[in-house]
């Protein structure tokens, strides 16, 4: 995968070479975020996820944006990674988009990150079709106006009306690399 020219991107999934267009998209106010130290999460961490939380960890640290494609089986911790990244993206004041491949991803990565992230001052949202037009509206406006830290949804986060006015962090699950699909 190319680098992203002065912007952020960390890609989940079992695809290679993903999502460079799309990064590059969303990421057009993309900065470097410096982090402190990544949360621990409810399970023990396995050895390749301490390995990959560091080298997250220091990529999130360089002056020079990352641009990290995690690969893994289902189960071994990539949403944990992403969920990490992007809570120290917003800690030190970042947007973050999570784009993902389906409605019912979404909304589950949505509700795991209200739940991980109760206790902490984050303002999370969706938007998907799943959200009436109203709310998609709504959504896209406290984004712009930065009220939003964590916006998760499908593709409708790559609009023309979504602005992210400090983003930092793009995550792209793609998972069974169903943005690749031809019709």
């Amino acid at each position: 995968m190319g680098r992203l020219d002065g912007r952020v991107a960390f890609l989940t999934g079992a695809g290679r070479g993903i999502g460079a267009a799309t990064a590059a998209k969303l990421a057009s106010e993309g900065a470097a975020v410096a982090v402190t130290d990544m949360d621990v999460g409810p399970a023990e961490e396995t050895a390749d996820q301490i390995t990959a939380a560091e080298d997250i960890k220091q990529d999130m640290q360089k002056a020079r944006p990352m641009d990290r494609l995690l690969c893994g089986d289902v189960g071994y911790g990539k949403t944990e990674m992403a969920m990490r990244a992007a809570f120290k993206a917003a800690e030190f004041g970042k947007q973050v988009a999570i784009l993902v491949p389906t409605t019912v991803l979404a909304e589950q990565h949505y509700r795991s990150f209200k739940e991980r992230m109760a206790n902490y001052p984050f303002m999370i949202d969706s938007i998907s079709r799943f959200k009436s037009t109203a709310k998609q509206k709504e959504t896209v406006q406290r984004l712009a106006k930065g009220e939003i830290d964590i916006l998760i949804g499908t593709h409708r986060i790559i609009s023309k009306d979504v602005k992210f006015p400090d983003l930092g962090l793009v995550v792209i699950d793609d998972r069974d690399q169903r943005f690749h699909r031809r019709a």
